[in-house]
């Protein structure tokens, strides 16, 4: 991926970017966006992305993520389930009422934390409804602090950005044509003699979808020749082993018949 244009600053991290936005917690509708045109590179050549109706869909990998720290804080939180539940067979009086006093809060933050891993995956633990889920853990969320909890509470709640940075591996969806650009707007790497390019343009009905974003691209290196066992296809090393299983079942039938 390359500039088509000046670089953006991203809002949180400050780094250069083409596009960058802020989002809260599981909610994939920016509050704040800014975005330039850009060009990818496929197995054709390049293609001019026309920003205007970019729509990055990042809730996806923001749910996975937020699923792990929830396992995590899980985790642990069932560990200090454990072992208050072994102090409590020999505390007594006040050391045992503080004790059933965590219990009862970690047993509330443990609802919070599958509620959480489950509204990351699209289902519903508490409240009935997706919409009534979310409310619930925006006003539960608050009991996590301080426990083991806390991480989750912070993901979930917290503002957090969306960000393409030159070099980055992008898939995007829509339709591709090609039109005349602006001669400003070709690279200057004798890549083109006319002004026109495939472009990816979107609009307010359709918009491109840009669907996930990797880490930024490495430089081809040459590739390495490669050992007599790896040059093999998948699919034939399928019918090395087929025709494997049918050389022993006819030596197993023969040696069968002989006796």
């Amino acid at each position: 991926m390359a500039a088509a244009g000046e670089l953006l600053v991203s809002a949180l991290s400050q780094r250069p970017c083409v596009y960058w936005d802020v989002r809260d917690g599981l909610n994939d509708a920016p509050r704040r966006v800014s975005k330039s045109d850009f060009w990818l590179e496929d197995s054709e050549g390049r293609i001019l992305v026309q920003s205007e109706h970019l729509r990055v869909d990042l809730r996806a990998e923001r749910a996975k993520q937020l699923v792990a720290v929830a396992e995590a804080d899980i985790a642990q939180l069932s560990a200090r389930l454990r072992e208050l539940k072994v102090r409590l067979r020999t505390e007594q009086g006040a050391a045992a009422s503080t004790l059933r006093k965590e219990r009862a809060h970690l047993a509330k933050v443990a609802t919070f934390l599958h509620a959480t891993r489950a509204h990351a995956a699209g289902k519903v633990h508490v409240g009935g409804s997706a919409r009534k889920q979310e409310r619930w853990l925006k006003e539960h969320g608050r009991a996590a602090p301080g426990s083991p909890g806390e991480a989750t509470a912070m993901l979930l709640g917290e503002a957090w950005e969306a960000v393409i940075e030159v070099g980055q591996r992008v898939t995007l969806e829509g339709e591709c044509s090609v039109e005349a650009v602006a001669p400003e707007l070709l690279p200057a790497e004798g890549y083109r003699t006319r002004a026109t390019a495939r472009v990816l343009r979107g609009s307010p009905a359709a918009p491109l979808i840009l669907v996930g974003s990797g880490d930024p691209a490495r430089r081809s290196t040459p590739a390495k020749p490669a050992a007599p066992g790896q040059t093999l296809s998948r699919a034939t090393r399928h019918e090395l082993v087929l025709a494997a299983v049918l050389v022993a079942a006819i030596v197993a039938f023969a040696l069968f018949a002989a006796r």
